[in-house]
């Protein structure tokens, strides 16, 4: 059974770690804009051949490409599991921020929150907004190459806008942005864009509730008839 001095010193390495990688591995974006695009799709490969692929795809070029990108995922697959269950919401913030998830101040992360682990970059989180814990806020999706006819691969940025609230167990599909002050009701799977003040839940989540707004402040809900 691990003692809890081994489990501090694990998780002090991973920080240091952590440290090293974003100081001199991890690169600037090569797709500052977050624009959406393709992503081929998923065919099994063997490790190296798919580490080599990976790497161009996530823009690594220069000396030792895939050495590089393969010590950014294994420490942004450690800073994504230590944000999971770290029992502090700043310190989350911190690690997702080192993942590359641009998170503005006030922001509330609960716990065992996934953020994409692949392109967390892809994420922006604005000021007041709160994902409250068990979520899901994917920016990729990779179909097999059987699915190619059937289904998009690709890479899509999710915005979770000023005051949004993501309620518990919810699920943001890559592409969406959650709208100023909206409420994803728990359990939710969000496929599309979510406007300003609204309430939307379900699978896939609708607009059931309107906030009526007083001075730019919501006072009531409205009920929705979806048709």
């Amino acid at each position: 059974m691990l003692t809890e001095e081994y489990l501090v010193s694990i998780f002090v390495l991973i920080i240091l770690i952590s440290i090293f990688y974003y100081k001199y591995i991890r690169t600037t974006s090569t797709f500052p804009n977050l624009e959406g695009r393709n992503l081929p799709h998923h065919t099994e490969k063997s490790f190296w051949r798919a580490l080599r692929l990976s790497a161009k795809e996530h823009g690594y070029g220069g000396l030792f490409p895939s050495i590089r990108f393969l010590i950014r995922r294994f420490v942004n697959h450690n800073l994504q599991l230590v944000a999971r269950v770290i029992p502090y919401s700043g310190l989350r913030i911190i690690l997702h921020r080192m993942r590359g998830v641009k998170i503005s101040r006030q922001v509330h992360i609960g716990p065992l929150v996934t953020i994409d682990d692949v392109y967390p970059d892809y994420v922006v989180i604005e000021e007041g907004a709160s994902i409250a814990g068990s979520n899901y806020i994917l920016t990729h999706t990779k179909p097999l190459s059987y699915h190619k006819n059937l289904m998009e691969s690709h890479v899509a940025p999710v915005i979770i806008k000023e005051n949004a609230w993501v309620a518990v167990g919810s699920i943001i599909l890559p592409g969406v942005t959650v709208g100023t002050g909206s409420i994803v009701a728990a359990g939710s799977v969000v496929t599309k864009d979510v406007p300003d003040n609204v309430m939307v839940a379900g699978v896939p989540a609708k607009i059931i509730r309107e906030f009526g707004m007083d001075s730019g402040v919501p006072v009531s809900l409205k009920k929705v008839n979806n048709r």
